[in-house]
């Protein structure tokens, strides 16, 4: 069975003192027979807890503080011990006996593992494994079957578990511990070029932009990107992941979107549409702001830009003049581009 019960026999003295009592160690000297079939010497020491009242009836019962034994045999295989339960201690006036035994289990439980590689078919065989076990030295992307036996005691074992199959990370993959980028930004957007700014406390990182066609990578080790050789007036994505250590990587950020501006407008607030009359008043603006362009034909795009070149309004302008609450914008200076069939500007709005 997983029990094989070993009774030690020991005896101590003990003195009453102002504090208590004061009970000596004892020593253990003994060679036990295990099942029937080894015999083991067994040396130790057992120390008990200090008592601090006297008994009342004569008897007194106290704990083993700490019980260290070792034990040997013919295999010379260090066997392990694990104590539990208390010993019954007589006090006659003011001399302290004890004597008494002491049942422990033996060190069994133990388990056998056998790792196997699907691919290969080699099988790795652990011994005197205990519960949980890490498994170590496996190969990357590869998957294995493990299966566990119960060593009951020297002679005896339990059947085989049912195999468990599981596969190993890529080296070169995701991992779910590779913290992922958050908080990606975009800014500076010119009609080629955008920066790319996000949070991450990796020491590299991929930061990719993509029109939808063909995606364009650069690894950093900045928590910022500035993108060139775009296309203008063009609608892009960006996104970010981690490289950490071994060359794993994160899951991708969530992606940000932006678009790059029209190669053709003005950098400045001058009309390239001579022949349309662009009013934008009152202008600084707390409020509302009325965008007004005579003799528009047809619809026009309106949109606000800050400083850094992000957008943050739009409105589609159905007749000559359109109003745009401002009142949410932080105070600054931003561009107001028209966009239709027949114009295309670009005005100056400063918010107060």
């Amino acid at each position: 069975g997983v029990d094989d019960p070993v009774t030690f026999h020991f005896s101590t003295t003990g003195t009453v003192t102002s504090n208590g009592m004061n009970i000596e160690p004892a020593t253990i000297n003994e060679t036990v027979r295990i099942m029937n079939a080894m015999d083991i010497d067994y040396t130790g020491t057992v120390t008990f807890a200090q008592p601090t009242a006297l008994p009342v009836d004569g008897n007194l019962t106290i704990g083993i503080a700490s019980m260290n034994i070792s034990g040997y045999g013919d295999t010379t295989v260090n066997v392990g011990i694990a104590m539990t339960g208390s010993v019954s201690i007589s006090m006659v006036g003011t001399n302290l006996t004890a004597s008494g035994s002491r049942e422990t289990t033996n060190a069994y439980p133990t388990y056998e593992l056998v790792v196997t590689n699907v691919a290969t078919g080699v099988e790795t065989p652990i011994t005197n494994a205990t519960t949980p076990y890490a498994l170590e030295g496996l190969t990357a992307s590869t998957e294995y079957t493990v299966k566990v036996r119960t060593h009951c005691d020297e002679n005896s074992t339990s059947d085989w578990s049912a195999a468990v199959s599981f596969t190993t990370l890529n080296g070169g993959g995701e991992d779910p511990t590779c913290d992922v980028p958050t908080a990606v930004t975009t800014s500076n957007i010119t009609a080629t070029s955008v920066t790319v700014s996000w949070t991450g406390t990796a020491s590299q990182y991929e930061v990719e932009v993509t029109d939808g066609t063909t995606p364009v990578s650069q690894t950093v080790t900045a928590n910022q990107y500035t993108f060139t050789g775009l296309t203008a007036s063009t609608n892009y994505t960006v996104r970010v992941r981690a490289i950490c250590d071994g060359g794993v990587t994160s899951d991708w950020s969530a992606t940000q979107s932006f678009t790059t501006l029209d190669g053709g407008e003005p950098q400045g607030i001058d009309d390239v549409n001579a022949s349309y009359s662009v009013n934008i008043y009152p202008n600084p603006a707390k409020n509302t702001v009325t965008i007004s362009v005579d003799g528009l034909n047809g619809k026009a795009q309106v949109s606000v830009i800050d400083m850094s070149g992000r957008t943050v309004m739009t409105s589609t302008m159905e007749s000559d003049a359109t109003q745009l609450n401002v009142s949410k914008l932080a105070q600054g200076t931003y561009f107001v581009r028209i966009n239709g069939e027949t114009i295309s500007t670009v005005r100056k709005l400063v918010v107060k």
